[in-house]
């Protein structure tokens, strides 16, 4: 095979490569010498904090470093590491016992649930529950139990927050005709929790609803219903493709499920070529061999270097993956920065038609555009005006208060 793996990391911080090595589950002897390399070179200690946190790996870098304590580590970045690791322990047992108790409920109302990514994502993986943070519950109904489902969940004191509570129903129901979740807070337990009753990527519905995508997996004595492995791939690589592959931690999902080889990869292109996704699957592959040299079998690389589209769409987002710096953009580049990400979110449609209903949908209205103003029931189409500009809004705000917080 091709090594291209120096390409890309020419382009990446001394910080963002120390990241990718001590975020390993197995670091081998040659990763191990490149590590100690990258310490004493010129590493800006707080940017490589910044970016474990952003990354959300920093219980993995943590756990390197708490097994290599000869490395010249400021003593700092160990210690704001190890306290955001004993939150996270703290943290994910909690939501832990949430999701047992909740399945529990939902499973004496004869309510079948499949749980998405989270805990029996970590558990599977590293069978270490706290070593993958999750900052939410992700579990799925069919759409004729979602009120049933709802119900249970308020019993447990769990608030809708998504659509807002003081929605009218006319927005409701305008509101849930588009979207594919709805959102629930716990206060006391401080739990977010989505409760999905379809997916909004290409046939995704009809392949889950017909049992065939779907296994299980006992975490803690809990039978949890799960999605197969080729099933799980395909969707974890399309929601980080989604995301634009913002958090490092998404793309290391994929490289630890690939290197753990328990999968069919004829299976995985199958799934891939039935939802009109190879291109999105071949930009993961490539990024996964770029950025930690994993072995991938000859003939799927071969897919891969003959996939120009996947080999543009890897150039594309190599922006989002290597920005770091965005605390310090200026209004104008965070504006540049959000429609560079529209753009490439337009190119990973695999058609015509999905390009279409991709600008459709940014055109929708969000929560936050119910609670900016509520029109009535005649004047809703004044959503579909505000809302681009308010999305932008957001963007340069939520990037001017976390500035400020840094």
């Amino acid at each position: 095979m091709q090594n291209t793996a120096d390409k890309i990391h020419n382009r990446l911080s001394p910080e963002l490569q120390l990241l990718l090595l001590c975020s390993k589950f197995q670091v081998q002897e040659k990763e191990q010498k490149t590590i100690e390399r990258l310490v004493v070179g010129p590493i800006e200690w707080n940017l490589f904090l910044r970016l474990v946190l952003q990354h959300r790996v920093f219980p993995l870098v943590y756990r390197y470093l708490n097994c290599h304590k000869d490395l010249a580590v400021p003593e700092h970045v160990r210690l704001s590491l190890r306290q955001v690791c004993k939150e996270n322990i703290s943290k994910t047992l909690c939501m832990t016992a949430e999701l047992m108790k909740l399945l529990r409920a939902m499973e004496g109302q004869g309510i079948p649930v499949l749980v998405m990514k989270g805990i029996p994502l970590a558990y599977y993986l590293y069978k270490d529950i706290t070593l993958r943070p999750s900052s939410d519950l992700d579990i799925l109904v069919s759409p004729e139990n979602v009120n049933k489902a709802w119900k249970i969940i308020e019993e447990y004191n769990y608030a809708p927050v998504h659509p807002v509570t003081h929605t009218t129903s006319s927005q409701l129901d305008k509101w849930m005709e588009a979207n594919q979740h709805l959102a629930f807070w716990h206060d006391g337990q401080e739990t977010y929790l989505e409760v999905h009753w379809r997916l909004s990527y290409y046939g995704w519905d009809t392949l889950l609803t017909s049992g065939t995508g779907i296994g299980e997996i006992q975490v803690a004595g809990q039978a949890m219903q799960v999605m197969e492995k080729e099933v799980l791939i395909l969707y974890l690589i399309l929601h980080g493709a989604f995301h634009a592959w913002a958090q490092l931690r998404w793309l290391q999902d994929i490289d630890n499920l690939v290197r753990k080889n328990e999968f069919s990869w004829d299976v995985l292109y199958q799934l891939a070529e039935q939802m009109h996704v190879r291109h999105i699957l071949n930009q993961s592959i490539y990024l996964i061999e770029e950025l930690w040299e994993t072995h991938i079998p000859e003939s799927v690389w071969e897919k891969v270097m003959h996939d120009k589209k996947a080999l543009r769409l890897s150039d594309m987002v190599m922006p989002f993956i290597c920005d770091h710096d965005h605390y310090q953009k200026t209004n104008r580049q965070v504006a540049s920065l959000f429609l560079q990400q529209k753009k490439y979110l337009f190119c990973l449609q695999p058609s015509w038609r999905e390009k279409l209903i991709f600008i459709w949908r940014c055109f929708l209205p969000a929560k936050e555009d119910h609670e900016l103003i509520v029109f009535p029931r005649k004047l809703y189409f004044m959503y579909y005006i505000l809302s681009p500009l308010t999305s932008i809004g957001r963007r340069i705000r939520n990037f001017s208060r976390r500035a400020k917080l840094h």
